[in-house]
């Protein structure tokens, strides 16, 4: 063996073996564009199949440009969205559960208005049902009672399909007389005619006052009529609704 190798050997024999496989080693991954592919902390997958690789844990991510999302299936915190200018436009039907707290600012155009007196431009306006009030101020309404003749006299025409209600009843009777409400149909109640009421004695200058409000009523299609014991003269009112 020459003198050289056999001294490159010793000094090589000498050397601590390396320990493969331990510490760290810092490399530089490239795309196939050149582009270098890093990593900071943690482990790099690389996969070179060209599909979309699944992510799972939690990805911050820093919005640059537009960013289109499609369909957000979950969100089980608060969410605030906001395009900047405090204002969101949405096009389609949002279905909303839950309770909505919102201000209204504005109705068509106008500032809403606050406060009492008349409503001005601005003031919301708000439909009321009255199905459950049948003898509301707005629905009914009146005939003047002006009855001398003995027998029934006609005070509201009946309409096909609908009822008459009775709302208030005054009756002033200028003499001794029976005064009666009926319902039927024909020529003053006269065909099939049934008794609202019994007959009520009145004498000279007395009256009857009764508030039925809606609760004394025809059958449909029948009008209401007023009945007297004999020919003395019945002044008043009858307020009702008919529907």
């Amino acid at each position: 063996m020459r003198p050289r190798l056999a001294i490159l050997l010793a000094v090589l024999l000498l050397l601590p073996a390396p320990a493969w496989g331990q510490g760290s080693v810092n490399a530089r991954i490239q795309d196939s564009s050149g582009d270098p592919i890093t990593a900071t902390s943690g482990r790099l997958h690389v996969d070179g199949s060209g599909v979309t690789q699944p992510v799972s844990g939690t990805v911050t991510a820093t919005q640059g440009g537009t960013w289109n999302i499609g369909t957000v299936t979950n969100i089980t915190n608060a969410v605030t969205v906001t395009d900047g200018s405090g204002a969101l436009t949405v096009d389609g039907t949002v279905d909303v559960s839950g309770t909505v707290a919102t201000n209204v600012a504005q109705v068509g155009g106008t500032s809403v208005t606050t406060g009492v007196g008349s409503a001005a431009a601005g003031t919301m306006r708000v439909a009321v049902a009255r199905d459950s009030e049948v003898c509301n101020p707005i629905d009914t309404a009146q005939v003047a009672v002006a009855v001398s003749a003995s027998g029934n006299t006609e005070l509201v025409p009946l309409t096909s399909g609908q009822t008459i209600y009775v709302c208030d009843v005054l009756l002033v009777a200028g003499g001794t007389v029976d005064v009666q409400l009926i319902s039927g149909t024909g020529t003053a109640c006269a065909t099939g005619e049934t008794d609202m009421t019994g007959a009520v004695p009145l004498v000279a200058n007395t009256g009857y006052v009764h508030n039925f409000n809606g609760r004394l009523k025809t059958a449909a299609s029948n009008a209401l009529c007023l009945e007297l014991s004999g020919a003395v003269s019945v002044q008043g009112t009858v307020t009702y609704r008919k529907f």
